[in-house]
């Protein structure tokens, strides 16, 4: 199986802090009115970056705070579903940006998927 190098806890925090931001950036950024790939690509790309959120998370818990497996996944999840939700709501206020309920459960797709590779990680130890 695949590992990563080792990673210092303070090194992983600034990793996700500037993930975190990156999402934040990205999501609010104006689209254009005639970017209709940029905007299905977009779409396509709500889960994948909600589970990575998970699973950055869930190893900082882990590492800095020492936390069980419980409750990683329910910060974890907590967590990305309110960022997911704050980013949709923040949309409102950002020219050619909607916010939508498809979204929110593509997000919460990510959420799911993230959660099951924490899940059978967990399990396999």
């Amino acid at each position: 199986m695949f590992r990563l190098p080792a990673v210092s806890a303070k090194l992983r925090l600034l990793l996700f802090l500037l993930y975190l931001a990156t999402i934040v950036a990205v999501s609010l950024l104006p689209l254009g009115t005639d970017s209709a790939k940029l905007r299905l690509f977009n779409n396509i790309m709500h889960a994948p970056v909600y589970a990575v959120f998970v699973l950055m998370l869930s190893g900082i818990l882990k590492s800095v705070a020492g936390l069980n497996a419980g409750r990683r996944f329910f910060i974890s999840a907590f967590s990305a579903l309110a960022v997911g939700a704050a980013v949709e709501l923040a949309q409102f206020a950002v020219a050619n940006r909607s916010s939508s309920l498809s979204d929110l459960a593509l997000n919460a797709a990510g959420v799911a998927a993230g959660l099951s590779i924490m899940y059978f990680r967990e399990r396999r130890k």
